[in-house]
């Protein structure tokens, strides 16, 4: 297993790794879904809510494996295992205020 790029945080946003006919995931690959980290065991073992189209569903001890495999969790692609500076993406973030005129820039 390679190293983690960071450690979880309780809250943090990492994706849960179905396999078989577990959470609706095709029998022959891996489906990737949704979880918050709800409880850190160690640096690559956590407890998450996992978020399907059915409803919420609650693991623990699942280990961290970037290779996806069935029953794991890693952090999601999109950011790349890096926190990410603002929690709003550049397209949607609320623009910034003049201070000196109290007026909206973009």
């Amino acid at each position: 297993m390679a190293a983690m790029p960071r450690s979880p945080l309780v809250g943090s946003d990492v994706h849960y790794v179905a396999s078989g006919h577990s959470l609706g995931a095709n029998s022959s690959t891996s489906t990737c879904r949704a979880a918050k980290v709800t409880e850190i065991k160690n640096a690559s073992t956590v407890s998450l809510v996992v978020f399907t189209p059915r409803g919420t569903l609650f693991y623990a001890d699942l280990t961290y494996d970037e290779g996806k495999a069935g029953g794991t969790w890693h952090w999601p692609e999109a950011d790349g295992g890096q926190p990410t500076s603002s929690i709003y993406p550049s397209s949607a973030r609320p623009p910034k205020k003049d201070t000196k005129e109290g007026t909206a820039k973009a």
